[in-house]
């Protein structure tokens, strides 16, 4: 698959343990869910530089969960009724980073485009795979004028 021909960056990073504070059913997602997300009074994590609520994957008995949350720097002194809280261990994960897009012309089309290009990406050709172990977490996020991008946890091939 030609990354370069739709503009996307592949590399790996590690990612610190941290909280992911999340709701699990995004129905139920209002005025005051959207308060939450955007709130001063969670110290949202460094690599979360806006206010835009991420999806995540929670890997758990071999099924991937979808929730929208926030990665947050610390513990929170309390959560806000309706939303619950998972620790996430430090890890390496592989990211898939498209540049700035209009999310109103292209934001479907830059999340497909971004899912495709996972879902193809030939692990036969690196020293790691796919990390769906319980507890671990893939994102999808964006900001304005940037990015968006998936994360995606990885592991070591065994030897």
């Amino acid at each position: 698959m030609d990354f370069d021909e739709y503009g996307i960056e592949v590399f790996l990073t590690h990612l610190p343990a941290h909280h992911f504070m999340y709701i699990k059913d995004k129905d139920k997602i209002g005025p005051l869910t959207r308060e939450v997300f955007m709130s001063k009074n969670y110290e949202r994590h460094p690599e979360d530089p806006g206010t835009n609520p991420l999806t995540g994957l929670i890997y758990q008995d071999e099924k991937a969960l979808e929730a929208l949350g926030v990665r947050l720097a610390q513990d929170p002194a309390e959560i806000p009724e309706g939303f619950l809280l998972t620790e996430v261990a430090g890890g390496d994960y592989l990211v898939f980073q498209h540049g700035p897009f209009d999310l109103e012309k292209e934001g479907p089309g830059v999340r497909n485009i971004l899912h495709e290009l996972i879902i193809g990406f030939d692990y036969d050709l690196v020293d790691f795979e796919p990390d769906h172990a319980d507890g671990r977490l893939a994102y999808f996020y964006f900001e304005l004028d940037y990015f968006g991008k998936w994360v995606v946890p990885i592991k070591e091939k065994p030897q």
